[in-house]
């Protein structure tokens, strides 16, 4: 289902057809072989060694419940760069501005389906920049998310009209 927002645009339960971009698209293949004919692969299934080009647009975020929070294990480089703060460790709940992406979250673990963002960035100094941002679950028992794998593309072009902020291959 496509879900128009703002300037953006949500698919919900996404497939691979759906995803534009070349790394996405290898993240998305990725999770789908380790998941089989589960619902969704636990965290253990995934091997960083087996997909450590993909890492530095990597967020791993860590789904707390009674209450429900969330809060951002890893971070990968390129989204540091790319938005401009490192907010590894951190709970999603203390950045007001982006309660948007909580409500994704949200959504995520009560549907345990897979989505695709293009949008721009909510934070008023980076409202400029373009991304996508695939959300894929994991579970440690097969059927609660414990875990969000999060994929991050941002498709802006450095003065040299080369992609900077890219992980191909």
């Amino acid at each position: 289902m496509y879900t128009k927002m703002g300037s953006g645009m949500l698919i919900d339960n996404v497939n691979l057809v759906d995803i534009p971009e070349g790394c996405l698209k290898k993240m998305f293949q990725y999770w789908s072989s380790k998941k089989g004919d589960r619902l969704m692969p636990s965290r253990s299934d995934l091997k960083p060694e087996e997909f450590h080009r993909l890492l530095p647009q990597v967020v791993l975020v860590d789904v707390e419940m009674d209450p429900v929070r969330y809060r951002a294990r890893l971070v990968g480089t390129k989204v540091v760069e790319a938005i401009g703060q490192d907010f590894t460790g951190l709970y999603f709940d203390r950045f007001p501005d982006i309660g948007f992406l909580v409500d994704r979250f949200n959504s995520l673990v009560r549907t345990r389906r897979p989505y695709l963002v293009n949008d721009n960035v909510q934070w008023p100094e980076k409202s400029f920049l373009e991304y996508y941002g695939l959300a894929l679950p994991l579970s440690d028992n097969g059927r609660d998310v414990n875990i969000i794998l999060l994929g991050m593309y941002y498709p802006i072009q450095d003065h040299k009209g080369s992609e900077s902020l890219t992980a191909r291959g």
